[in-house]
């Protein structure tokens, strides 16, 4: 029964270490914006910002019957609430593609193209990547597929 005891106090342990490993830093914070190519003034931009426990979608664009008419431009946005646990996994996604940690490089982007920018401030460092970054583009495109999934994820509503 002793042994029985203690394996179930080290299961426990250790589980809530797990845990405490997993929760978001109170100072995460992220920045992800995409520019759709063409001249600024007509450009798309679609940017998600979490702060605190909110999620914010902000898109900025001219619906496409209207050609270039940046008299027709429009501008959306739209707040989504997060808990601890959401934060949790995107803290999870963050680490696990090791962002924070990635080499910098020069931006080689080119003219009237589109750009993706993300900045991720956590744990009193802030490390900010584009994906026209030579050294990261792959896993530039992983992290952004894997922080895309987690926005749809916290936008869908379920019943």
């Amino acid at each position: 029964m002793r042994r029985l005891s203690t394996g179930a106090f080290l299961l426990f342990l250790l589980t809530s270490f797990a845990q405490a490993g997993d929760k978001a830093p109170a100072d995460l914070a992220v920045s992800y914006e995409f520019l759709q190519g063409g001249p600024a003034k007509s450009a798309t931009t679609e940017k998600f910002t979490v702060q605190g426990k909110q999620l914010t979608l902000m898109t900025d664009y001219i619906p496409t019957e209207y050609g270039g008419d940046v008299t027709k431009r429009i501008q959306d946005t739209k707040k989504f609430n997060l808990n601890d646990e959401k934060l949790a996994e995107l803290w999870q996604v963050i680490q696990s593609q090791g962002f924070m940690d990635w080499p910098t490089s020069d931006v080689q982007r080119p003219s009237q193209s589109g750009n993706q920018t993300v900045t991720v401030t956590a744990q009193g460092k802030t490390a900010t990547h584009s994906m026209w970054e030579n050294l990261v583009k792959d896993r530039f495109t992983d992290f952004s597929r894997e922080f895309l999934q987690w926005t749809r994820r916290m936008m869908t509503v379920e019943f």
